[in-house]
């Protein structure tokens, strides 16, 4: 892992083509993840509409993110027993007919229980993705596809955004219902693609039930507690440490399985593991700063939510932009001076929003975000390139696991954390700039460990 961090790979890539095929590999992840973030928006009409209170309407948000908890770890297993292609195809289906039956819902009891089962059938769509669109036909070390990036990081930026439009346009229903011809555009598209191959005895190796228990739950506890801090829930930690020391327990627990339920090969050099974390560390800065300034804007400015997510929109569309950028600029001058500038520049662009206040124009405020977005698009999709090609076909279902289990749960956690500070400071002081000087220090940090990102460093131990 370690070396091909060090420099780009010159291999010819075989990944899946045809706009047709890309599309469908994409259209699943894309809407699920623009799901969980547009629901957020849609919250107290949910909740005036089906004449629910507040608290009870959080579990939406809540029950969605304890599905993908218990499914996320099982995904690798599932995926060797069943073949990536076949499961991403029932995930589809799956996500298409519960999203179909949450914008039905008739009451908030059955859209809980409904949202449960729609996370548990989205979990899988991304690392499953991830898995078809660098293993697949591609010989070890190929470059990845550009809409990698796009699939972690592009989506969920624009959530609020669509989230928004869609609730203006047709209500809350309908941001579930837009799923079913997206999904079954993107069923079409995958249905091109070749069948898996025929499974074999190391595929249906033995059922690691203690070391799913230890995923599954841990997974659920760290990312439920982190959903309670955000809230506000004091006792949101308690589930989040619990989580943290059940994932701990499981890597201990791997180290000596001969049949994990999930390998840990992605972490298995000091490079690779210090990748992870500073993709963790700007989806932690790049999300932080999507809830940070809705709450400015509609506590300060008094900006509309669907305003508030217009002004997010340049951020979300410059990522995109420069995820192709950062492509390039790795290919020429390597992995750790590319992420070195994005998260320098991340850092300078965010300091920047220490200048905004009440009365800054919201145009303004998006092309300091749009800056940001730059950032970001030279620092996520480097990152993955060089985590992803250092990965064999065999071992791609449970290395994209791994960095989805990660970003899921390390994202969550930080982005709580920021919650928490800018609540527990909003009536003592100047809790927005306080929070941002604390992004710029994430930022500044993520910088700091740049350098070990092409230190030719063994293993793990």
């Amino acid at each position: 892992m370690s070396e091909v961090l060090q420099q780009e790979p010159r291999v010819v890539d075989r990944r899946p083509t045809g706009p047709l095929v890309m599309a469908g590999l994409v259209c699943g992840p894309i809407a699920s993840m623009v799901d969980s973030n547009a629901v957020n928006v849609a919250v107290s009409e949910i909740g005036q509409e089906l004449n629910a209170p507040l608290a009870t309407v959080g579990w939406i948000v809540s029950a969605y993110l304890l599905g993908i908890g218990v499914c996320l770890p099982a995904t690798a297993w599932l995926a060797r027993r069943i073949g990536n292609r076949r499961l991403y195809m029932i995930a589809l289906a799956a996500f298409a007919l519960s999203s179909a039956a949450c914008g039905l819902a008739p009451g908030i009891e059955a859209l809980i229980a409904l949202r449960a089962v729609q996370g548990f059938a989205s979990a899988p769509l991304i690392p499953l993705a991830l898995t078809l669109l660098f293993g697949g036909e591609r010989e070890r070390g190929a470059r990845p596809p550009m809409v990698a990036g796009l699939l972690f990081f592009l989506a969920p930026a624009l959530g609020p955004t669509v989230g928004g439009l869609l609730v203006a346009a047709g209500g809350w229903r309908l941001i579930f219902l837009i799923n079913v011809p997206l999904v079954a555009f993107g069923l079409l598209g995958v249905s091109r693609l070749t069948a898996d191959p025929p499974r074999t005895d190391a595929d249906r190796g033995p059922l690691d039930l203690v070391g799913l228990a230890l995923l599954a739950l841990g997974a659920t506890a760290a990312i439920y507690g982190a959903s309670l801090i955000t809230s506000g829930t004091r006792w949101g930690s308690v589930p989040a440490v619990a989580g943290l020391a059940l994932l701990g327990g499981y890597v201990l627990h791997a180290r000596r399985t001969s049949h994990p339920a999930l390998a840990l090969g992605l972490l298995s050099t000091l490079g690779s593991r210090v990748a992870v974390l500073v993709s963790v560390v700007a989806s932690i800065v790049l999300f932080a700063v999507m809830f940070l300034i809705p709450v400015f804007l509609l506590r300060e400015q008094g900006l509309s939510p669907v305003a508030a997510g217009l002004v997010l929109l340049p951020q979300g569309i410059a990522m995109g932009v420069c995820t192709g950028l950062g492509e390039k600029l790795a290919a020429a001058r390597g992995l750790r001076t590319t992420v070195a500038c994005g998260m320098l520049l991340l850092a300078a662009v965010t300091g920047l929003l220490l200048l905004v206040t009440a009365t800054t124009p919201p145009w303004l405020l998006a092309a300091l975000l749009a800056g940001r977005g730059v950032a970001l698009g030279l620092t996520l999709q480097p990152i993955i390139m060089g985590m992803m090609n250092g990965l064999s076909k065999e071992d791609m279902a449970d290395g994209t696991t791994v960095f989805n289990v990660a970003q899921r749960v390390g994202g969550s956690l930080g982005i709580a954390g920021i919650a928490a500070f800018y609540e527990a400071r909003a009536p003592h002081g100047d809790a927005f700039h306080e929070t941002v000087l604390l992004l710029v220090a994430l930022s500044l940090a993520g910088l700091a460990l740049t350098p070990v990102l092409s230190r030719p460093t063994a293993s793990s131990g």
